[in-house]
């Protein structure tokens, strides 16, 4: 039975005793009704907790995304996958997440990426760097990440290593990903610039023409790690680390 009140439960009016929970029958009609679908929410949350995405064969490891525990898991073969969890949205809403594959999307260079959301709020990773960051020790503290075959659609833990710029940039010479131009390299202030579809260019002027932009234009937007408003592209030195992830609205 419904506890003895001064306030009602429902709308926060005062209730005179002995009167119990509510102060009318719109309120206690109410109150049932969040009941009924509380218990509904509870059984559905019961029956997800015994779902998941089986693993391809006995050899596929899942682990936790960093800052994602319980939420969502990267396979050692390449795969994404939701747990199963409450999510809370912004007006408060409680929503079921339900256990799935996750959709990869491929980028206009051949890098495959996913979206996690978490309290409302949705991020971009590319898929070889979460199997790196779960799987692959980093004693050194490299920046990128390499596909050793060169095929950026293999995301398998054994085709994975922690690289320097410089170590990507010559494995990217070797398999022609693009064609060194020796006079453009004499200079060593002209530092390589990488864009976030993963094009990479010898200086900033050289990416500025690409975008449409002067050098200073562009250096601004590296220096203070926007997009530019022609391509929708972001740009850093090949030298510091790699995107990890892109925040969307």
């Amino acid at each position: 039975m419904p506890a003895r009140r001064n306030t009602c439960e429902v709308c926060g009016k005062p209730i005179v005793p002995p009167k119990r929970a509510y102060c009318s029958k719109s309120c206690m009609v109410s109150a049932q009704i969040k009941r009924d679908a509380e218990k509904k929410f509870q059984k559905r949350l019961a029956e997800m907790s015994e779902l998941e995405v089986e693993s391809i064969d006995d050899g596929e490891e899942w682990r936790p995304i960093a800052e994602y525990e319980g939420e969502y898991e990267v396979s050692n073969y390449g795969r994404v996958r939701s747990c199963g969890f409450i999510q809370t949205a912004a007006n408060g809403r409680r929503i079921l997440m339900r256990p799935r594959l996750l959709t990869q999307q491929m980028t206009k260079d051949g890098y495959f990426r996913v979206e996690i959301s978490k309290q409302g709020k949705q991020k971009r990773f590319a898929v070889h760097r979460l199997v790196a960051d779960a799987f692959i020790p980093n004693p050194d503290s490299k920046p990128q990440v390499n596909h050793i075959d060169s095929n950026r659609g293999n995301n398998r833990v054994e085709n994975l290593e922690w690289v320097t710029p410089s170590e990507n940039m010559v494995h990217g010479y070797r398999y022609g990903f693009f064609n060194p131009d020796p006079t453009k390299m004499i200079n060593a202030k002209k530092r390589p610039v990488i864009r976030s579809d993963g094009s990479v260019f010898h200086s900033v002027a050289d990416a500025a023409r690409a975008e449409g932009l002067t050098s200073s234009g562009l250096s601004w937007h590296i220096k203070h790690e926007t997009k530019t408003k022609g391509g929708g592209f972001f740009y850093r030195y090949a030298d510091e680390p790699d995107y990890v992830e892109e925040e969307t609205t």
